[in-house]
């Protein structure tokens, strides 16, 4: 029988040494992105807006792309949802919504189902995002390192930046607004990747995305509506008031 090539071996051995690496990155990413979302829970008082977080958390964990078809719904939703709710604090459920989603499912790498690999077309468009998502990390490192000098160097800075992940992030911004902005970045990003991935598989659960998109946007349009008519009831005439409203009131 012909002996094996010995240039055929470092293949499967350097991918089995990756793999821990990967995994090691990818739990460091979920742990990073799970911080502002204790930062939120801790701030937020509307108890309803904390379980609606906590429950997306929870569906990423048991089925990741159930979870993003719940934010898809849920996204274009989250600034009236927020005020229905009572929420006390100056961000609307958006932004911690989605951390929980990519934290839970682990910045996306459980969010693939098993099945056949995405194709070429997919991968082509998953690298470069990828890329992306390193250039903009190593961006904000960078200004944090030209920050750094005027607080603290350069252990007490780095704390300062870590807790306010988990203390400030939905409280007071001011002081880190360059992690805030890269964060923000990292998070358009990461649901990129999930959606892509996501879809890439079958064409079921694109249209399934689309399809939620679509719910959670007639939502924000018939709440828009009903707005409108409310205000416009409210002056006891209804019809000029109504045509004057139209031209001030922003519709979504």
């Amino acid at each position: 029988m012909p002996r094996p090539s010995i240039d055929a071996a470092p293949g499967p051995v350097l991918g089995s040494l990756a793999r821990p690496g990967r995994a090691i990155l990818v739990l460091a990413l979920a742990m990073l992105a799970a911080l502002p979302v204790w930062s939120y829970l801790a701030t937020e008082t509307a108890l309803a807006a904390r379980a609606i977080v906590v429950s997306v958390a929870a569906l990423a964990l048991a089925s990741p792309g159930s979870a993003l078809l719940a934010c898809a719904g849920l996204l274009p939703l989250t600034g009236p949802l927020s005020a229905l709710l009572g929420s006390t604090i100056g961000f609307t459920l958006g932004e911690p919504l989605v951390l929980a989603c990519l934290a839970a499912s682990r910045r996306g790498r459980q969010v693939r189902p098993r099945g056949p690999a995405p194709d070429a077309p997919v991968r082509a468009v998953i690298r470069p995002a990828l890329v992306l998502e390193v250039v903009v990390a190593a961006s904000v490192v960078v200004e944090l390192l030209a920050l750094q000098p005027a607080v603290a160097y350069p252990w007490p800075f780095a704390v300062a930046a870590f807790r306010f992940l988990y203390t400030d992030y939905f409280g007071d911004r001011g002081t880190f607004g360059t992690l805030v902005a890269g964060v923000l970045v990292l998070e358009g990003i990461g649901l990129f990747v999930v959606g892509v991935t996501l879809a890439g598989r079958t064409r079921a659960p694109g249209s399934r995305l689309l399809a939620m998109v679509a719910c959670g946007v007639a939502g924000v349009a018939t709440l828009s509506v009903v707005r409108l008519l409310t205000v416009s009831l409210r002056t006891g005439d209804t019809w000029p008031a109504l045509l004057g409203h139209i031209q001030t009131i922003r519709i979504s």
